[in-house]
């Protein structure tokens, strides 16, 4: 009876984490029984049709040209120096980068290196409650990096909550949220060039931007 008791508990263990690739650590670790639950957004908040883009477009002169989005803390393992050599071979946008932190002023160097000063625009720190309009004003938003491969992207989840069309790494915490070429795009992981490659699907093609998202 005590061996019945105690396998019992032992199967009634359940871990609660957000990616598969967590999960199957915790497996091989924990011996236990795994659930994935992503991390989640509060739709009401991140509703695209209670949203207006167009007052911080107009706040940060992007008038109408195509903006590439991305938010977050501005930190060297975001990947958003790719981001920059990405844009700088995509001459018809702008890259709006909502948020501040340590890396900002190599990101300004970086971005006055590749000619792109007037096509960066940095907001600063946002308030979280002004997250959906910022990100309202991005047509395409970025996931730029995502180095620790078991995270549950809270900025992928605002964008697609938003209903952008998304770019991203293709790593299998991504592969969580994302369905490639269903709802946001895929590239490998470090290859600005294939980041480009996505990127240019979604400015020359309106109808796949607005099917992703």
């Amino acid at each position: 009876a005590r061996r019945f008791e105690r396998r019992s508990l032992e199967l009634a263990t359940l871990v609660m984490v957000v990616s598969s690739p967590l999960a199957r650590a915790v497996q091989v670790l924990g011996r236990a029984n795994v659930a994935v639950i992503p991390n989640g957004v509060d739709p009401d908040r991140f509703d695209p049709r209670r949203s207006d883009g167009k007052q911080v477009r107009a706040r940060y002169g992007l008038g109408s040209t195509l903006t590439i989005g991305w938010a977050g803390i501005l930190r060297e393992w975001h990947g958003l120096e790719l981001l920059l050599e990405a844009v700088a071979t995509l001459p018809a946008v702008t890259l709006l980068i909502v948020g501040d932190g340590p890396a900002r002023q190599t990101l300004e160097r970086r971005a006055e290196q590749l000619g792109l000063r007037d096509r960066v625009v940095i907001t600063g720190r946002v308030a979280h409650e002004e997250m959906p309009d910022h990100i309202a004003a991005m047509d395409i938003a970025v996931v730029a990096d995502e180095r620790t491969g078991v995270a549950s992207p809270m900025k992928l989840l605002e964008y697609m909550s938003m209903a952008r069309a998304v770019v991203a790494p293709r790593k299998e915490n991504i592969e969580d949220l994302i369905d490639h070429d269903v709802d946001g795009l895929l590239f490998e992981q470090g290859r600005a060039d294939l980041l480009v490659e996505q990127l240019d699907r979604l400015i020359a093609d309106q109808q796949l931007r607005a099917a992703v998202g």
